[in-house]
């Protein structure tokens, strides 16, 4: 409210209209939304032993936005769980640690270094059989990424993962065991801490009482430049950088990426009207394999089953394609895994409540309840079917060095052109993809080659110092997606 030095202001009702109106501002968010709370998962059983977020943080999850220190203490808490696994994973650029929270269960977790070899074997089959890939399909448990506040001011991603991990970590009903069992489930909590921590500095220091104001013209809703961006540090935006890595936090979760090998990889997101989950939209690139997209329509599936069941709005395809690479969709999907993206519609600049259009409340705490029924639903699936998900992982890299064995383009030669300092910064940038580049340390002759600027194929001398990037390897599908010169996609 600004009072007017001007006596004029105070004529007739005005004061009482401006009471009236500040009033209607403060109101509680218990009185803007009287609908019972529903349960995260309903008929959920847990463990007394170990606790719950509400107990360490000092509110229920969706009551407040958590900060990184609060984030710290849930997994200080989380530690003395036999289930749990916490590895710091990298830094971000302001020094806030990175980390990784491995679920799974105890004889599982005491195998996790072992684990991740094998994964390793089925992700690279140079010199593994089929029969030895289906073994190890039998045998592994599935590895299913959760990855939470890529976009660091889309505040449910982040509140869901708490909610997530204490789910896994305590739950004792049937579901969550046969996650447990046949799973590790990874979740990362705060890909992009920075974006997160300016946005909920900002949300805490300026929301009306202890529970916000669900009018869109609050100032808690209309944060200023910086407070509210989907960036790091420097401003960049982590959802395009998965190839590019140009930022620690990338090259960060690219290396902890390669390092497991997740046959399903959840983007966590927000704030849609209504919550969004695969399939995508097209264009898609035409290296998503058929058996990928298929796995993507199961996935969505079980979800609006999900949804459906509890009566909530969703939409599909919509607007989220796999046309970029360079995506945390589409960059997890080339590299062999399901890759997903949920964006939920509670949270971030909504806030604790907004008001729609229709009258009707939003919560922070709606937007964490679909994120995590949408992950529950995915990992239910793929713990339901981790044989057939493993196989098909296996499936995708070894038919990737098939086909670059045998489809028309084999290979990509660089020459030098005396700027070596480009020249290795990319090939520093593709082997941290895992794509393999050889140097030439004897010069040979190509009987046929095309410019990678267009022009009739010709007979190329290739000089020592030149890179070879072949085709038949286990990256080929990402390779060719990130240098083809005419990239396919399916028909919009």
């Amino acid at each position: 409210m600004v009072v007017s030095g001007r006596s004029s202001f105070f004529n007739g009702r005005a004061p009482f209209a401006a009471l009236l109106l500040l009033s209607a501002l403060s109101v509680p968010l218990a009185a803007q939304d009287a609908r019972p709370l529903e349960p995260f998962f309903p008929g959920g059983t847990y463990d007394a032993s170990v606790p719950t977020p509400e107990s360490v943080l000092g509110y229920a999850i969706g009551e407040r936005h958590t900060d990184y220190a609060g984030l710290e203490r849930w997994l200080d808490a989380l530690r003395a769980s036999d289930r749990v696994a916490i590895r710091k994973y990298g830094e971000s650029f302001e020094k806030r640690p990175l980390y990784l929270i491995f679920i799974s269960s105890p004889a599982n977790i005491a195998r996790l270094d072992a684990i991740q070899k094998d994964m390793a074997r089925l992700a690279n089959p140079v010199d593994l059989s089929d029969a030895d890939g289906a073994r190890l399909a039998s045998e592994l448990p599935a590895i299913a990424w959760m990855n939470h506040a890529n976009d660091g001011n889309e505040s449910a991603a982040f509140e869901s993962a708490i909610q997530t991990s204490y789910q896994l970590a305590a739950g004792t009903d049937a579901t969550t065991r046969l996650i447990l069992d046949r799973l590790v489930t990874i979740v990362n909590p705060a890909h992009n801490p920075e974006s997160h921590e300016r946005f909920v500095a900002w949300y805490n220091a300026v929301q009306v009482g202890a529970a916000g104001t669900s009018d869109p013209a609050a100032a808690e809703h209309n944060a200023p430049w910086g407070m509210n961006t989907n960036n790091n540090h420097y401003q960049i935006d982590l959802n395009r950088d998965a190839f590019f890595a140009t930022q620690p936090e990338t090259r960060a979760i690219i290396e902890a990426f390669n390092a497991w090998n997740p046959v399903v990889f959840v983007d966590h997101h927000g704030q849609t009207k209504n919550m969004f989950f695969p399939p995508p939209a097209d264009a898609i690139n035409l290296n998503v394999t058929k058996a990928q997209l298929e796995w993507m329509n199961r996935y969505g599936n079980a979800i609006g089953d999900a949804f459906d069941a509890r009566g909530w709005s969703y939409y599909r395809r919509g607007r989220f394609d796999l046309f970029f690479a360079g995506f945390w969709d589409s960059w997890p999907t080339l590299n062999g895994s399901i890759g997903m993206t949920f964006e939920t519609d509670g949270g971030g600049g909504k806030g604790l409540a907004w008001e729609r259009e229709d009258g009707t409340i939003l919560t922070l705490r709606d937007g964490i309840l679909h994120h995590h029924t949408g992950t529950m639903a995915t990992l239910k699936i793929t713990a339901e079917d981790k044989d057939a998900r493993l196989k098909q992982f296996y499936d995708y890299k070894k038919s990737a060095i098939a086909e670059g064995a045998s489809e028309p383009m084999k290979q990509i030669v660089l020459f030098p052109d005396g700027d070596d300092a480009r020249l290795q910064e990319l090939l520093t940038t593709l082997r941290l993809q895992r794509i393999r580049a050889y140097r030439v340390t004897q010069p040979f002759r190509l009987a046929s080659a095309h410019s990678y600027l267009g022009g009739d194929p010709e007979a190329r001398d290739v000089p020592e110092g030149a890179y070879v990037i072949p085709f038949a390897q286990p990256q080929k599908r990402l390779l060719k997606a990130l240098l083809e010169i005419e990239p396919a996609f399916t028909d919009e």
